[in-house]
This record gives structure tokens, sequence and C-alpha cells, in this order.
């Protein structure tokens, strides 16, 4: 017998469209970040994973 293939519910279709918006979103955010060198380590700073003088956090030592 043949599975039969359910179309996606609609919960799942609003989901789906969620999921994607937040992709976009962060891609985005990845690309603004990663522009430069500078732009990516004032975010890294920002962020607490780098100190001020640009060395890892003790966190992440």
């Amino acid at each position: 017998m043949a599975k039969k293939t359910k179309s996606p519910s609609p919960r799942c279709a609003d989901i789906q469209a969620v999921v994607d918006e937040e992709i976009k979103s962060l891609e985005a955010a990845y690309k603004r970040v990663s522009k430069s060198k500078t732009t990516a380590k004032n975010f890294l700073i920002s962020a607490g994973i780098l100190d001020k003088k640009g060395n890892l956090a003790k966190a992440y030592r």
C-alpha cells in the first residue's frame, strides 16, 4: 500500500515562515558584522568574547 503524503498543516507552514524569516535576519546580521575585521572585532568585544585589548575574555580561555 502506498504511503499517503500529507500536506503540511497550517501551523507548520506558519512555523516554517517564522524560521525562514529568522534565517534571513541572521544572515543579514552576519553580513553586517563581518564586513571588516574591525566590525567583527567590535562585535566580539561587545558580546564579551574578547576583552578591550582583543584577547579572549577570561571565560573563554
